[in-house]
């Protein structure tokens, strides 16, 4: 990892500096004088020194917590030429010579040190168990000077250097020959260089650009693919003036400072990028980014900070306040040439950006999450319509309600929309002058309506019907339907008609109150040809954060898929677990008496049954296409069965408990079949 590049992308703190490079993170911080850098560039050289040994004394043995990372290389270098592993410098022959030449004088002058070295054992017991410490006495004292001063490698603990050289010699006794490189990575031809960069990260793209000047000019294109540009808030840090609000009457004044410093950091950073026209033609990705809406600390939902500094939110103060970073913007968008996607956050939508945005002709990805839009009153000199832009994501606060769904009318190619309302503000139905002036089903081939209000499904069931006599048809193969409380058995019938005539090949339905096997035939008389289907039960608020007991057993509800004629993937939140009450779990010792001996423990638990693969079978019997059964919890997959065929053509179950991922505060497992908001890109097209 390249610490120049660390120091200059991230205010690193001194943990995660040490766990990167800390010997070159030392020597980096240390040589650096960026205005940038200086308010960290103390904390954390002091950081790294405070590793340094209080004791030197050779009973001790002394180190520089730095230098170990360089005595370690050492080491790991000979180990990947014996074990056949690659690394950026390459496995060549001369290097091999030169870590073998340096590492046989070190090791010349280290058996010099045990020879006058004395082992001291001192073993402890600690609840049981045999544990105790090991350390060197040297003596004289100056076969370790020796070995300092001709070594030179800043670490000298003993024990730990002793442990190394063992290794590395069961590694050697194991793989007594050399692993040579017989090709470089400069040596593969410039296409498969590319293909590679395609693959990677921007930060892998700019760690191997960072190797050589080759490698830099063919990763530069990869590098500046992505940018972030955030209107930060740094709430409970010291403004300019050292200051932090210890009092409420303070605290409209201190976020005031802050968002006026935030403001020009913004507007700086907007500058540099319209100067470096290196970075501006390559970029691909943007994402712009208000920090001043969201949560802090302990205070439950979002909290608009520029309303509590005074900056109201139809006032000219904030108009004023957001008139610099909305220029900035709107010339990025002017100047950028190689734009495909575009993600605003809490940053106001004005009528020049939707300009700039068709003007492009390359983004075809357009996601706003709470960001403020008014349709200007008269009309407006310049075109706004959208033409490239084929994948939208609008995410509406209440506030932003009336304005945001009018974006429709500048999107008259859309393809994939995912429209979301919020857990504290469900989503309504646009009003009837949208619906008319822009209709998105026109064009609209997957839809993802998140956090929907159930009240108003009907009333989407007769735009959607409207839009289809309207048109002739729609072009639906996606549709997902969400909704934070349970949809009523009507309205998921009216919704499920209104949809019938369209080429739907995945169907997701996660919120409906009414699950009887009767649901399943309505959907495949209307869907035969349905590839995907979900559904999720939810009955109460309490239970949408988990599987639920379903009002009837698993074979009557695998009867009703006889009627799919190329399901692949079916997915319910049906709980697999029998229900287990434990009121009665002493009775038999009750009838014995309560004998002196129990063992504590409810014997009928090795009698539940564990081997659900018998419930798969029973859909296969009924939907022979039938690939994938998931059981979700909530809309993960807790269980899945797959489905395949082996030698002889015989259907083979196999029950597979997916393995989950960290994203945020919860694990969750990216589903093709079952987007949410963080993986709803796999719809797009």
């Amino acid at each position: 990892m390249n610490s120049r590049f660390l120091l200059d992308s991230q205010l690193l703190s001194p943990s995660y500096a040490y766990n990167i490079a800390p010997a070159a993170f030392l020597d980096q911080c240390e040589a650096r004088t960026d205005a940038k850098l200086q308010p960290f560039r103390k904390r954390l050289v002091d950081f790294m020194r405070d590793f340094r040994p209080r004791n030197e004394s050779p009973l001790n043995g002394d180190y520089n917590f730095c230098a170990k990372f360089r005595v370690a290389d050492i080491f790991d270098t000979i180990y990947g030429f014996h074990t056949g592993s690659l690394d950026m410098d390459g496995r060549r022959e001369e290097r091999y010579r030169f870590a073998t030449y340096r590492l046989d004088i070190v090791r010349r002058y280290f058996d010099m040190v045990l020879a006058h070295s004395t082992k001291l054992e001192q073993p402890q017991s600690d609840g049981g168990r045999k544990r105790g410490w090991v350390q060197y006495k040297v003596s004289p004292s100056s076969a370790l000077e020796i070995f300092k001063q001709r070594c030179n490698l800043g670490v000298y603990d003993i024990v730990w250097l002793n442990g190394f050289f063992e290794d590395l010699t069961q590694y050697q006794t194991a793989h007594p020959e050399p692993q040579f490189q017989r090709v470089f990575l400069l040596h593969l031809p410039t296409e498969l260089l590319r293909y590679i960069l395609d693959l990677s990260t921007p930060e892998g793209a700019r760690v191997l650009g960072a190797t050589c000047h080759t490698l830099h000019e063919i990763a530069v294109d990869y590098i500046y693919r992505s940018r972030l540009l955030v209107l930060t808030a740094n709430l409970g840090t010291p403004d300019e003036d050292g200051n932090v609000p210890m009092h409420n009457d303070e605290l409209p004044g201190y976020l005031r400072r802050q968002a006026h410093t935030m403001q020009r950091r913004f507007v700086e950073d907007a500058a540099f990028l319209l100067t470096s026209p290196r970075i501006l033609n390559r970029m691909q990705k943007l994402c712009i980014h208000s920090r001043w809406d969201e949560g802090y600390r302990t205070l439950p939902g979002p909290v608009d900070w520029l309303k509590v500094a005074g900056l109201e939110p139809e006032s000219s103060a904030r108009t004023v306040f957001f008139c610099r970073i909305l220029r900035g913007i709107e010339l990025i968008l002017a100047h950028s040439r190689a734009l495909l996607e575009l993600r605003l956050f809490s940053i106001p939508l004005t009528p020049t950006m939707i300009t700039f945005i068709g003007a492009q002709n390359t983004i075809h990805t357009l996601e706003l999450c709470s960001c403020r839009f008014t349709v200007p009153e008269e009309p407006y000199h310049q075109p706004l319509d959208m033409m490239s832009v084929m994948n939208a994501s609008l995410t509406v606060r209440e506030q932003d309600s009336e304005g945001l769904p009018n974006v429709f009318t500048f999107l008259p190619n859309l393809r994939t929309l995912m429209l979301s309302g919020r857990e504290d503000f469900s989503l309504l139905v646009p009003d009837e002058h949208v619906r008319e002036v822009s209709n998105p089903f026109r064009t609209l081939e997957r839809v993802y309506f998140r956090y929907f209000e159930p009240s108003v499904v009907d009333e989407l069931s007769e735009w959607i019907r409207s839009s289809a006599t309207k048109f002739g048809g729609l072009h639906l193969t996606h549709f997902k339907m969400h909704t934070a409380t349970g949809m009523l058995r009507e309205d998921v019938e009216s919704l499920i008609d209104a949809l019938h005539g369209t080429p739907l090949q995945t169907l997701v339905l996660e919120g409906v109150s009414y699950v009887g096997p009767d649901l399943f035939q309505r959907i495949a008389e209307a869907f035969p040809r349905l590839n995907a289907l979900t559904v999720i039960n939810r009955t109460n608020r309490q239970s949408k954060l988990r599987s639920n007991i379903w009002p009837h057993p698993a074979w009557e509800y695998a009867q009703q898929f006889a009627g799919f004629q190329c399901l692949k993937y079916f997915g319910w939140n049906f709980s697999l677990e029998p229900r287990y009450v434990g009121t009665t779990f002493d009775l038999q010792y009750f009838e014995d008496g309560y004998p002196n001996e129990q063992n504590g423990e409810d014997e009928d638990w090795e009698l539940c049954f564990e081997d659900w693969t018998c419930v798969a079978s029973v859909f296969l019997a009924y939907c022979k296409t039938l690939r994938t059964l998931a059981f979700l919890d909530p809309s993960v997959a807790a269980t899945r069965f797959d489905v395949s065929k082996d030698e002889d053509g015989k259907h083979v179950i196999r029950e597979i408990q997916p393995g989950y991922r960290m994203v945020g505060p919860r694990p969750y497992e990216v589903d093709e079949f079952n987007p949410d908001d963080r993986s709803f890109h796999l719809w797009q097209v």
